[in-house]
């Protein structure tokens, strides 16, 4: 990940609340799922159970893990922070690329950290089976009904007038993401209908895979 930012941040110390206010006058960020050339980092044991034989393990044991020591918990010292995003900073989270702006505020206490706000998106894209779809509404919000956030974003790409002779939905392909920012859940819409195979079709043989003719 990388980013690239311009964040002007206000604080008092001196009251038993730390206040802050941060403006973030900009801000791209780009946080892609694989590396550039699409690989992960090779690992020689991705879950764990190869044990590697060494002067420090002995043969015919299984090597026991060592008790971490005990460290005393550490107070959290009371703040409340304001985020203020008055222009559109940029969000790039590979295959999503989008433009936010909006308020949130985070308060913590000793009990836990509170988030709450709303990010909302005036532009963006989606690239699926390598055509872009424009955002046409988006939103990231922090609530009590939803405290770790609940994102809906609505992307389309309209279909040339070929590809939509035999379909009875007109209108653009439709791709929609809701839910937890860490685990959206991905739905179809719209001209390409709901099915994977159907999107696929359309994008690349410029009709469905099903076509229903009178007679």
């Amino acid at each position: 990940a990388s980013a690239s930012f311009d964040i002007a941040v206000a604080a008092d110390l001196t009251q038993p609340i730390i206040g802050v206010d941060a403006t973030i006058n900009s801000l791209a960020l780009r946080s892609p799922d694989r590396l550039e050339r699409g690989h992960y980092f090779e690992k020689a044991s991705a879950s764990g159970d190869i044990i590697f034989v060494d002067k420090s393990t002995t043969l015919g044991k299984l090597p026991v893990a060592s008790l971490p020591g005990v460290t005393a918990t550490r107070k959290r010292r009371p703040m409340d922070v304001r985020i203020h995003i008055p222009k559109a900073i940029r969000l790039e989270q590979t295959p999503m690329d989008v433009m936010a702006k909006g308020e949130m505020t985070v308060t913590v206490r000793e009990d836990g950290v509170k988030t709450r706000g709303k990010l909302v998106m005036e532009s963006g894209k989606l690239n699926l089976f390598g055509r872009d779809h424009a955002l046409i509404d988006g939103s990231l919000e922090f609530s009590e009904q939803h405290p770790q956030g609940w994102m809906a974003l609505t992307f389309e790409r309209e279909l040339p007038e070929f590809a939509k002779r035999d379909l009875a939905i007109r209108g653009g392909a439709k791709v929609i993401l809701s839910g937890s920012p860490s685990k959206p859940k991905t739905s179809l819409a719209g001209a390409a209908n709901s099915a994977m195979f159907e999107v696929m079709a359309m994008y690349n043989g410029g009709r469905p895979v099903n076509v229903a003719r009178p007679g």
